[in-house]
């Protein structure tokens, strides 16, 4: 049996696992598979390794459920096993013999010059942005509640930030607030 460390739903019907598997994370390369079981009755899926880890003995397979296999599945939740989880197969990538540097260079290359692409670093800093400007404008709203004395919807405002992890902080100025990450 191999036990399913971590279960998650990524998107909808796209789901990730982190399966211990040690023999397959000894041995395995990128560009290879698997083929797993959920019980001895049940019929084999081909699923690519998204991920390994050597040292920790455990293999990131990605998901999307697409007939009654997958639907199954996606039902396992951490501490269920796969009754197999036969690999690696296949043959590795012939990109694991290439230079990694020119290898990302290509990429950032094709991704961000040609198709034209925002990196990720961009866009974070425009989402915590908006993110920001959109916290602002709830506790504006917040501070015309109080000033209305309308607790109810000022301690609505704050309770449900609080709930997403932002910490409000009331000040003779206004408010200060942060993100709990």
């Amino acid at each position: 049996m191999y036990k399913i460390l971590e279960a998650k739903e990524l998107t909808a019907n796209i789901f990730s696992m982190v399966v211990e598997a040690e023999r397959v994370a000894k041995s395995c390369e990128p560009g290879q598979f698997v083929i797993v079981r959920t019980d001895a009755d049940a019929e084999r899926i081909p699923l690519t390794i998204c991920d390994y880890d050597r040292e920790k003995g455990t293999v990131t397979i990605v998901f999307q459920i697409v007939g009654a296999g997958t639907q199954y599945m996606s039902s396992l939740k951490a501490g269920d096993a796969f009754h197999d989880f036969v690999g690696p197969l296949g043959c590795p990538s012939e990109f694991i013999h290439e230079d990694l540097e020119e290898l990302k260079s290509v990429f950032h290359l094709f991704m961000y010059e040609i198709l034209g692409l925002k990196e990720e670093a961009a866009n974070n800093e425009a989402r915590e942005e908006a993110y920001g400007k959109v916290v602002d404008m709830l506790l504006e709203q917040r501070m015309k509640a109080k000033a209305n004395k309308d607790w109810a919807t000022s301690d609505k405002i704050r309770d449900e930030l609080a709930a997403l992890g932002f910490e409000v902080k009331d000040t003779k100025d206004g408010f200060t607030w942060k993100l709990n990450k």
